[in-house]
């Protein structure tokens, strides 16, 4: 809650004209005729007074209507009772020269009895008065539309009291010397906030609760988290850990609602940063390097996929990794992925061959070359994962494949070496074979031809 101030006009009892120092006997502090003297505690030369009331023993009383005024400046305008020169009864003062209006009771040249004092700064303080002082609980109402209602003291809000803002916020609970001090309570635009206020500022323990959005206990500074505390959101989720100035700074952890681990770790400006652990939406877990909320810098991440080990680095156009994988058969990929997809030179070992070849979106996109454990060697070419360029394969029996590939499909001319050094040259057109009968004899191993049915 922002810090609010309940100031009292202080001396402002001082600004009765009448009231002072001064005595009926002290000539140099009466105003107005020597038969109907007014009684003025504050002296200044060219000042005048003007009485419509009766007059008694040489001074001013009954019910009149007195002016105070230098010149053409009005200083002071009563309209009431005065007896002996002096107010005293029900009376309506307005003072230009000390800015109050007042509308009560004087007695004995004190505010005495129910009244209403405008102060100097625009407060307006309704209370019963007591020898020039606010007897029990008042009503103020502050500049800037603050409404106050309690206890008073020295002109300043001072021991139980309600604070209404004009926002419709409201504070309930201790105040001292115009300010909330002490335990309190406050409600605002649907927060309620319960804790201890020292010096117009909340500080320490405290309890907000917001229906719909979240609720926190821990420490607060002004109405925000600081220190350690728990907020749940209004999805369950619970953050346990450091605040600072209102977000989550520091190590920290985040649990769902059904109490499943979100994540551990630090945090930094509200957002994931340093080292931690992290449940990804594919199930898996990350640990390691946190930035700015994004998986940045070295981690490690395991899950349906299988063990990732390397450098990541995401943001909103999704994650960059560079490292190694091994997928939970055991075989190992070495290379680059974009948004868990290889992409550019990569080193593949499965349990069928070793591969070093080009991705580009998770296809084969450029050369290749694999070595399969049975002792093929395939050389070839692709374009967005389709055979495409020139091709080589060679079995361990020393037979041979070569020629080009087309979207997919063989075309031009193929010359295959069989194990026995016989060489039969084959012409083909979008994948079929159209080698003249002359040309042409059977393979007894035709799936040299095909380089992904060798093993």
């Amino acid at each position: 809650m922002a810090r609010r101030k309940f100031i009292g006009a202080g001396a402002a009892i001082a600004a009765i004209a009448m009231a002072g120092p001064a005595s009926a006997g002290d000539s140099a502090s009466m105003l107005g005729p020597p038969d109907c003297q007014i009684v003025n505690g504050h002296p200044h030369p060219g000042q005048r007074a003007t009485w419509s009331g009766g007059c008694l023993d040489g001074k001013a009383d009954g019910e009149g209507v007195l002016d105070i005024s230098v010149g053409d400046k009005l200083e002071m305008h009563v309209v009431g009772r005065l007896r002996a020169g002096l107010p005293d009864g029900p009376l309506v003062l307005d003072s230009d020269l000390f800015h109050i209006h007042y509308e009560g009771a004087i007695v004995a040249d004190h505010f005495e009895g129910a009244g209403t004092l405008t102060q100097p700064d625009g407060t307006r303080l309704t209370a019963r008065f007591s020898r020039g002082e606010p007897d029990g609980d008042v009503d103020a109402v502050m500049p800037g539309g603050v409404h106050y209602h309690g206890q008073w003291k020295d002109w300043l809000a001072e021991g139980r009291g309600e604070a209404l803002m004009p926002d419709g916020g409201r504070l309930t609970g201790w105040f001292h010397k115009g300010l909330p001090d002490g335990p309190a309570v406050a409600v605002m635009a649907g927060l309620t906030a319960r804790g201890v206020w020292q010096g117009g500022h909340q500080t320490g323990a405290v309890v907000l609760d917001f229906p719909g959005k979240f609720h926190y206990e821990g420490d607060a500074r002004d109405l925000g988290p600081e220190g350690a505390g728990v907020m749940t959101d209004a999805d369950g989720v619970v953050y346990r850990g450091f605040w600072v100035a209102g977000k989550r700074q520091g190590q920290g952890t985040l649990t769902a609602a059904d109490g499943h681990l979100v994540y551990s770790g630090g945090f930094a400006g509200d957002r994931y940063d340093g080292q931690g652990r992290l449940l990804c939406a594919n199930g898996a877990w990350y640990e390691g390097a946190m930035s700015e909320g994004w998986r940045k810098g070295h981690g490690k991440m395991t899950g349906p996929m299988g063990v990732m080990e390397g450098e990541f680095s995401e943001s909103a156009q999704g994650l960059e990794f560079r490292g190694v994988l091994v997928n939970p058969l055991g075989d190992r990929a070495e290379g680059r992925w974009v948004n868990e997809r290889f992409e550019g030179e990569m080193l593949l070992t499965t349990r069928l061959q070793v591969q070093r070849a080009s991705y580009h979106n998770g296809l084969l996109d450029g050369p290749s070359d694999s070595r399969y454990w049975g002792g093929t060697h395939v050389s070839a070419t692709y374009r967005a994962g389709v055979l495409d360029g020139p091709y080589h394969a060679e079995k361990p029996d020393g037979s041979v494949a070569r020629g080009q590939y087309h979207a997919g499909l063989q075309e031009g001319s193929w010359e295959i070496v069989e194990g026995d050094g016989k060489v039969v040259r084959k012409e083909f057109l979008r994948g079929e074979d159209v080698t003249p009968p002359e040309a042409s004899r059977a393979l007894d191993s035709p799936s040299i031809l095909r380089g992904d049915q060798l093993r």
